[in-house]
């Protein structure tokens, strides 16, 4: 039974914590929910064999599917944790879907069940990714005071079973949440006067629910369960590689370089005083000081290179 402590390097929630309604998710006909989720994961199937476009319905299929399922094994008292893992192979399962060896892999019907698994997770342990507040040393959650700032975004932070605010699914099986809670701190143009605006920043108080996309979803989720998911080694850059980045990053620079003279030259009515945000802008800073020290090094080994050889070249003679 997973424990029910919120950590940010362990986050373990039982589904069980979370209050289920049957009745959100009923089935459109006498078919069990079991025959119900094998139908549509049958469907899943044969579509991704075919076209990409049937991709997000069969996912939001899936999502209806699948949530009155596992909320009647629970209720039957499953043993099962029903995990990301664990939900994606009872899919599989169901349609028999146990291929021996590459070949025979459906990738598509996989990223179906992947996708679908994510935020039925989200759903069901009602996942808020930014809820104003904090979990305390003692895994319980805390909501800011009235005096912590609502304008600085490293005051949101992932919230558990959030039965009023969390993830939750429409009737047609998106994933949907408030838009404040997609983005709690947002930008605005202030007229400071007849011709100078300037971006101040807001707290999101938008609650319409918003759809999010597989893309979106996957993001929280992977916020939410960073242990979860498993990163493939990736090789190490080569220095052809390095210097390609480099150049990139010199054009980044010069382009930002462009927004702040304008704004000077301009009296503050154009461009941005505040294009670079300051924790950008101190990785910069460490950046030039490093580069720095690397090219007087280089500096200083190439002088010593020309003396050595010299001195060979007077020993020579």
């Amino acid at each position: 039974m997973i424990n029910n402590v919120k950590n940010t390097d362990k986050l373990k929630i039982s589904l069980r914590d979370v209050r289920l309604t049957e009745s959100d998710y009923m089935t459109k006909s006498n078919m069990t929910t079991e025959q119900n989720l094998k139908s549509v994961l049958s469907n899943a199937l044969k579509n991704s064999n075919k076209e990409i476009k049937n991709q997000s319905s069969d996912i939001h299929n899936m999502n209806l599917a699948c949530v009155p399922y596992i909320q009647e094994e629970i209720k039957k008292g499953s043993n099962i944790k029903w995990t990301i893992s664990e939900i994606q192979n009872r899919m599989k399962q169901l349609v028999e879907y146990a291929p021996q060896d590459k070949d025979e892999r459906n990738p598509a019907f996989e990223m179906r069940v992947l996708a679908s698994a994510e935020q039925i997770v989200l759903k069901l342990e009602r996942v808020n990714p930014n809820a104003f507040g904090q979990y305390d040393s003692k895994g319980n959650w805390q909501d800011h005071n009235a005096e912590t700032k609502t304008t600085n975004v490293k005051n949101y932070n992932v919230k558990f079973n959030d039965t009023e605010n969390g993830f939750d699914f429409n009737d047609k099986g998106e994933l949907v949440i408030a838009n404040k809670f997609i983005k709690p701190v947002i930008e605005n143009d202030v007229k400071v006067s007849d011709n100078v605006t300037k971006k101040e920043k807001f707290a999101n108080q938008t609650t319409t629910k918003q759809v999010i996309s597989k893309a979106l979803a996957t993001g929280f989720f992977s916020r939410a369960y960073p242990q979860a998911k498993k990163k493939r080694a990736t090789k190490p850059l080569t220095e052809n590689q390095h210097i390609e980045n480099a150049e990139k990053l010199s054009k980044f620079v010069n382009d930002i370089n462009v927004v702040y003279v304008g704004y000077v030259k301009s009296g503050g009515k154009s461009g941005n005083a505040e294009r670079l945000p300051e924790e950008q802008a101190k990785v910069l800073m460490t950046l030039k000081d490093d580069i720095n020290t690397m090219l007087g090094n280089r500096g200083n080994a190439e002088d010593l290179a020309f003396e050595i050889e010299e001195g060979l070249k007077r020993k020579a003679v």
